[in-house]
Parts: C-alpha cells; structure tokens; sequence
C-alpha cells in the first residue's frame, strides 16, 4: 500500500504495524485458545469421574465469531479474495483500476451499513447475558462493527492508493 512505503508517513506507518501485529496475536491466541477448549471439553466428556464443561461449546463459538471478524481483514488486505476476473483481465489498466475503485466504493458502503447495523447490535444486547458464561453479549456482538471498522480503513487505504495510480497513470499517458 502507499502508506506503508512513503517515508511521509512514518508514525502511521509505526501504528499500523503495530495495530497488525495485536490483530495477529489475538487471531494466534483465540486460535489456540478454541483448539485448548475443544481438546479439554473432550477429554472432560469421555474420561470417567470428570463432568463434562458446559461453557466450552459457548465459548468456543464466541472465540470463532472474533476471530472470523478479525481475519476477514487480513484476507482483504492482502487482496486474497475469490473472485472471478476472466472479463477485467483483458481490459486496459485505466479500465481496471476504475472497475476496482467503483467495487471498493460501493464495498465501503456495504461495510458501513453492516458497521452501522452491528452497533445497533451492540445496543440491543447490551443487557443480555450468555447462558453458561458470565459475559455480557454484547461483547460478542461488537465483534461486528469492530471487523467492519478494520474493513473500511482497509478499503479506504486501497481506495486512495488506486486513486494515487489512477493519477500517475493519466499522468503517465499525458506526458506521451
């Protein structure tokens, strides 16, 4: 991205690294955390004399749903999403390069609406409690507009530097 190698911007630089390194390590933790609660709610339910968990299979589904959330973000990042591009391929840069600036608009939008709907979500469960753990559901929840969040400033990100090509490529083709 555009950001990452302007030597201008050298403190937002520092910060996303820094906020992609927590992502990662809490992806890495809720990873091994679930793998642990699975392995011990097994253990728990096939030994004898030991009484099965009963918050593992909760906790283990909270863990997936944030960590769903969080990944997505790394897969738009690193622009390793299945699409289909047999019809962009052939078309000449400047075509594509607006094709992806509409899709990102248009995904922008889509992100801030779910965004906007999971705050709702937030709202609404904010006094609603899991059943076998002792958390507050909208913990869960803000999962939603936290991943939707990360999404739009990654979008937002690649729609500037797209922006940025577009530019140097009329520059480009105006200097000819």
């Amino acid at each position: 991205m555009y950001f990452y190698n302007n030597p201008n911007f050298k403190n937002i630089n520092k910060f996303i690294n820094i906020f992609k390194k927590a992502r990662e390590t809490v992806i890495v933790i809720s990873l091994f955390s679930m793998t642990i609660f699975t392995f011990v709610s097994v253990l728990f339910r096939y030994l004898p004399n030991l009484k099965p968990i009963t918050w593992s299979e909760e906790a283990i589904r909270y863990t997936f749903v944030w960590m769903v959330f969080l990944s997505l973000s790394i897969n738009v990042e690193k622009k390793d999403l299945l699409g289909v591009d047999i019809v962009v391929n052939r078309l000449s840069l400047r075509l594509k390069l607006l094709i992806e600036i509409f899709c990102k608009i248009l995904s922008i939008i889509l992100l801030f609406v779910i965004f906007s709907r999971g705050i709702r979500m937030v709202h609404i469960n904010i006094v609603q409690k899991a059943s076998t753990l002792p958390i507050n559901l909208a913990i869960v929840y803000l999962a939603i507009p936290t991943g939707m969040f990360i999404l739009i400033l990654i979008f937002f990100s690649q729609l500037i530097e797209d922006f940025i090509n577009l530019s140097k490529k009329i520059t480009n083709n105006n200097k000819r």
